[in-house]
């Protein structure tokens, strides 16, 4: 079940927490019998599900496990996901306001009307003695001269 590890639950937790619930009360056993965990992981897993209330431990010798209801024991675990995920974002800002924004030069734009021939020529040749041939190219390649 993809949801059950949207809220956090491992391979093995869901695959237990499932065969329990079908189990209603079992040992360790029967649990990994059911849900494929290896019995050398299932106490593990059942005490992290116990951790995070999905399953009750009702008795220690021999262990007993029994499933809390799901419409407890989700709500519980979305909740708690909630959380965390609230804190983060909180975190997140806090960092992210830290980072420093660099001031942004300011752009001073000027638009200029030349009428005919001559007042082209005159611009033309007024830039061509104050920039450098490579920038005076490059300049005139970005601006966009409109007729009027």
């Amino acid at each position: 079940m993809k949801e059950l590890r949207k809220a956090g639950l491992t391979e093995y937790e869901e695959k237990a927490y499932l065969a329990l619930l079908e189990l209603g009360i079992a040992g360790g056993g029967d649990i990994s019998k059911k849900s494929g965990v290896p019995k050398t992981r299932i106490y593990d897993v059942l005490k992290d599900l116990s951790e995070k209330r999905l399953v009750n431990i009702l008795q220690k010798k021999p262990m007993l496990f029994k499933a809390v209801r799901p419409e407890i024991a989700l709500k519980h675990l979305f909740e708690k996901r909630i959380q965390e995920l609230k804190k983060a974002e909180i975190d997140a800002i806090k960092i992210l306001k830290q980072v420093k924004k660099k001031p942004t030069p300011k752009i001073h734009e000027k638009v200029i009307t030349i009428l005919g021939f001559e007042g082209m020529y005159n611009l033309f040749m007024n830039w061509a003695q104050i920039l450098p041939k490579r920038k005076l190219m490059s300049f005139l390649l970005e601006k966009r001269f409109h007729k009027l």
